[in-house]
């Protein structure tokens, strides 16, 4: 499907889902490369910044992490710059792009910094929607990091291993994807420059900057992870060392009752007050008395 919007002298054409029949005819009106006419028909795994003699051509990809249909967790955006043109290619819905399209009408204004109006200054606008819309999946993280710590505190440890471990895989989701961004933003300066002029270069550090502020929350994320995993991990070390000492020193008192119980139990010939009256309770008593001496034992070495 190909949506056609003008703004003064540019005009965008947003192509989502397109067929191999809509590609061709964008190639054919705008006479574009056949190497990016193929870029455009099968999904590119690297992020791309190349230079044409009529256009700019970049390949981006952006962190999808709330849909489980989406295996790559990560959406492709083909861009295809001229100089009063600009094309984009997805295949998937991307919420910023159908919200400018939206926006797009006759009081819409775009910041130009007083250059000629030209395909970039729309581009510049859309990536830095797309990057604040990352910021919504930071969010999203920091509210799970935020809900992990109060579990943390109420003692459910045990259950907070695999809550953290879920979002450590979306952090690590997010930042491999974002990643590759710093180097098309530095593929940008060049390339993307000398197409527009050196005016243009003002929208380049804009760029990198909402950028470098994505990366810097999810970072912030990454590092509140780190210590809540560790505080966590103490706090559940701790449980079951202290679990562990109480059952070692049930072992450490009954050891000895057993033992006692184990000796009066010997068929032998001859066994001490075995046979007297109230013998029962007099080995009682002295188990009794043995195990109060192990707890005292303990306590004296402050182990319990």
């Amino acid at each position: 499907m190909i949506k056609t919007l003008h703004y003064k002298d540019l005009v965008w054409h947003d192509l989502e889902n397109p067929t191999p029949g809509e590609i061709s005819n964008i190639i054919a009106e705008y006479s574009l490369p056949k190497e990016v006419s193929e870029e455009m028909l099968s999904p590119t795994p690297k992020q791309r910044v190349v230079e044409f003699p009529n256009c700019v051509y970049i390949v981006m990809h952006f962190p999808e992490l709330r849909n489980p249909k989406n295996r790559e967790h990560r959406k492709e955006i083909d861009f295809i710059l001229g100089k009063k043109f600009m094309i984009t290619v997805h295949y998937d819905n991307i919420h910023p792009i159908d919200t400018l399209k939206n926006s797009i009408t006759d009081d819409f204004t775009i910041e130009t910094k007083g250059a000629d109006y030209n395909a970039g200054h729309i581009f510049h606008k859309l990536i830095k929607d797309l990057y604040h819309n990352l910021l919504h999946d930071v969010e999203v993280i920091k509210h799970a990091l935020d809900s992990a710590e109060n579990e943390i505190f109420k003692g459910h440890e045990k259950k907070m291993v695999v809550a953290l471990s879920k979002v450590h895989r979306d952090i690590l989701r997010f930042k491999n994807a974002i990643a590759p961004h710093r180097e098309a933003i530095v593929s940008l300066f060049t390339i993307i420059r000398s197409f527009f002029g050196d005016t243009y270069e003002y929208f380049i550090h804009d760029m990198s900057s909402e950028l470098q502020r994505v990366e810097r929350r999810m970072q912030s994320n990454k590092d509140l992870l780190e210590e809540l995993r560790d505080t966590n991990d103490s706090l559940l070390s701790s449980k079951q060392n202290e679990a562990i000492k109480g059952l070692t020193m049930m072992a450490f008192i009954t050891f000895p009752l057993t033992l006692t119980a184990a000796i009066f139990s010997m068929d032998t010939k001859y066994m001490p007050i075995v046979g007297m009256q109230h013998d029962f309770w007099i080995i009682i008593g002295i188990m009794g008395f043995i195990g109060l001496a192990c707890m005292a034992f303990l306590s004296y070495k402050k182990w319990l």
